[in-house]
């Protein structure tokens, strides 16, 4: 009840539509790119391997999902030899401590290949990036990320954090709490029949249940309905530098409809948000939004503040509780 409440809350602060600004190089340009993946069945017939790893998403990221799903742009950089390394993630799960887990993937590396890289995840337009642990990293500036390689390797260098510094942040997480670390990366091959490839599809298939079709044949994976999938995908095909991002998407009005909260939540925040979703000029999957969408970010991050602060209060309760039965049993 708390995640469909909370999950509520995200649609009514989702605004639509972008506007003109930087838009760097690591922003995901292909629409469908944005709201979909691989086909897992296609993926498997080149038998590759990939890494995954857990990196926390900031509160701020809802600015450009879809309901409480998202693809994101993951960056890695090595000081070593000033190279990059790109992979996606997208929202995996609501945890128990009131923090939405990413899946972050990069494909055709194993665990060592990606020792010296420090990672970062970005806003699927570019406009904000955060390290693995959920903050946002506020002296990132698009244009001079690109520009500057100096700059840029001070970002990594200062926020950037490394698959292994995630495992150990998770390490620590979990140790304190006497549980088992289940957020540890992994190296899954990409063939038919591996345990863990198998594993992987079935825990896919319940996120992204749309399977798109491509002249009658399984091309990708996503979480849209298949008609608007195949409508929105497609949209635009001349994007440029200048103009990318633009009547790429639009969110339906049935969430504002079927729900009907205008009267018990507020018509001003509602009213705004279907205002947004009629915007016809620009995408509503970025944050840099006609009705900035971007500036409804810090609404997320109370929401979250607030949660995760229930959470914590129940499960001191319930520490507490369990002392007090271990003290009666050892009477």
């Amino acid at each position: 009840m708390k995640k469909m409440y909370l999950f509520l809350l995200l649609i009514l602060f989702a605004g639509c539509a972008t506007s003109p600004g930087y838009l760097p190089k690591h922003a995901i340009m292909d629409p469908k790119e944005g709201i979909s993946i691989v086909h897992p069945e296609i993926a498997q017939k080149q038998e590759n391997i990939f890494v995954r790893f857990f990196p926390v998403a900031s509160p701020k990221i809802f600015v450009e999902a879809l309901g409480d799903q998202g693809i994101f742009p993951v960056i890695g950089y090595s000081s070593i030899d000033n190279s990059e390394i790109k992979g996606k993630c997208y929202i995996k799960e609501l945890s128990w401590a009131g923090v939405y887990i990413l899946s972050a993937e990069i494909i055709g590396k194993i665990l060592t290949d990606l020792e010296s890289y420090k990672f970062v995840i970005s806003y699927r337009d570019g406009g904000k990036l955060f390290t693995l642990d959920g903050s946002e990293i506020f002296e990132y500036e698009p244009e001079k990320f690109d520009s500057d390689k100096q700059a840029k390797k001070e970002i990594f260098s200062k926020y950037g954090m490394s698959v292994r510094d995630l495992n150990t942040f998770w390490f620590t997480f979990f140790d304190s709490r006497s549980e088992e670390n289940i957020y540890e990366a992994q190296e899954i091959p990409i063939k038919k029949g591996d345990p863990k490839w198998e594993a992987y599809k079935r825990e896919i298939y319940c996120l992204m249940d749309k399977h798109y079709k491509k002249d009658g044949k399984i091309d990708r994976l996503g979480w849209i309905d298949t008609e608007k999938f195949a409508k929105e995908a497609t949209k635009n095909n001349r994007l440029t530098a200048k103009d990318r991002f633009m009547e790429v998407f639009s969110l339906s009005l049935t969430p504002f409809t079927m729900l009907n909260p205008a009267g018990s939540i507020g018509a001003q925040v509602v009213n705004g948000a279907i205002a947004a979703n009629m915007d016809k000029n620009w995408s509503g999957l970025n944050s840099r939004a006609t009705v900035q969408r971007i500036e409804m970010s810090e609404n997320f991050q109370t929401i979250f503040q607030k949660y995760s602060i229930l959470l914590e209060k129940k499960d001191e309760k319930i520490r507490k509780l369990e002392n007090e039965i271990k003290q009666l049993k050892n009477k």
